[in-house]
């Protein structure tokens, strides 16, 4: 996106396609509203129709990802701590 680096976020494999695309609609449609400087900032979509695959295109962060940094224990006081 204007030469930055973004992140890709895909659906997990194994469920159908129409059942992900309700689910991405609705995210796709919250995302394209949210500004804050503590979310990440949705640049737009990706989809290949004829595949039946899609990706949301993100804003690419660097650290590390939600799950370590709760299975970390900071996410119990993170707003304490920022």
């Amino acid at each position: 996106f204007y030469g930055t680096q973004e992140a890709v976020k895909l659906p997990r494999r194994g469920l159908g396609v129409e059942y992900r695309l309700p689910q991405l609609a609705n995210e796709l449609r919250v995302l394209r509203h949210a500004r804050h400087p503590n979310l990440v900032q949705m640049h737009g979509a990706v989809i290949d129709a004829r595949a039946g695959r899609f990706g949301v295109l993100l804003e690419l962060v660097a650290g590390e990802n939600l799950h370590t940094f709760i299975s970390n224990g900071l996410g119990t006081n993170a707003a304490v701590q920022y």
